[in-house]
């Protein structure tokens, strides 16, 4: 499990770097000081000595690679159709905006670590650390780069924390308005109303998720994005459809 943030090449760094150290480099990109390199200790022949270089060898990755999908993962993609609803750039002018900075704290809070349950990781300290990183100003990661393939992202990242707190007898409240941002995001985008580029590899997947009735039970009621979770708990298919017609 390899985790550092990496935004797309910038001009401004191009240009950068080549004032500072007179190198012409334009796949330049700003690198977060953050890095985490975890490998499952289940060498076939001799062991490399990366743990000298900072990787931790560990018995099990899963537990870590849960924690990035579910936090930092997850948390960038329920966040960050929120902040392009209101026409930001970078994310972390997310983390500035007081009401964006308090939903990604409770989403975290109230639907992810509960439904991680148990864990290995210090899940507290990696969501303190995680806001960190979302909040550095220098890396410049856009929000237009984060919203990308939605629909993947939100069957692979999100479901996961959905299904897991009802399954648990809960209320998934936060997870339900990210899911509800997106939607409304994506009839935005279809109608032009936002100036941002959507670059969604399954665009015909999300064509039946029209802003009427019809669009928003083809929408919460989605095999690929929810699975059973609309026929096991029907509270969500009332719940996510009541939070899209108030978003909208």
């Amino acid at each position: 499990m390899v985790d550092r943030i990496t935004p797309k090449p910038s001009q401004q760094h191009v240009d950068d770097v080549q004032v500072r150290f007179g190198i012409v480099d334009e796949m330049t990109v700003m690198g977060e000081d953050f890095i985490q390199w975890v490998i499952e200790d289940d060498f076939a022949g001799e062991k490399p000595l990366l743990n000298e270089v900072g990787v931790e060898f560990v018995s099990d990755v899963t537990p870590y690679e849960e924690a990035k999908i579910r936090i930092l993962n997850a948390g960038h993609t329920v966040v960050t159709y929120q902040a392009a609803l209101k026409q930001l750039t970078y994310f972390d002018e997310a983390m500035q905006d007081v009401a964006l900075k308090q939903y990604f704290s409770d989403f975290i809070k109230q639907d992810s670590i509960p439904a991680i349950g148990e864990s290995i990781v210090d899940l507290p300290a990696y969501y303190e650390v995680i806001a960190q990183r979302f909040s550095n100003s220098n890396i410049g990661d856009t929000v237009e780069r984060i919203c990308t393939d939605g629909y993947a992202k939100f069957a692979i990242f999100v479901y996961p924390t959905l299904a897991e707190i009802y399954r648990l007898g809960g209320n998934p409240r936060k997870t339900i308005e990210g899911i509800a941002s997106w939607f409304v995001f994506i009839n935005k985008v279809t109608k032009g109303e936002l100036s941002i580029t959507y670059n969604e590899p399954n665009i015909d997947k999300l064509s039946p998720f029209t802003d009427d009735e019809a669009g928003i039970k083809a929408f919460v009621t989605d095999r690929f994005l929810w699975q059973k979770v609309p026929e096991e708990y029907p509270n969500f298919v009332k719940d996510l459809t009541s939070a899209i017609k108030a978003a909208l």
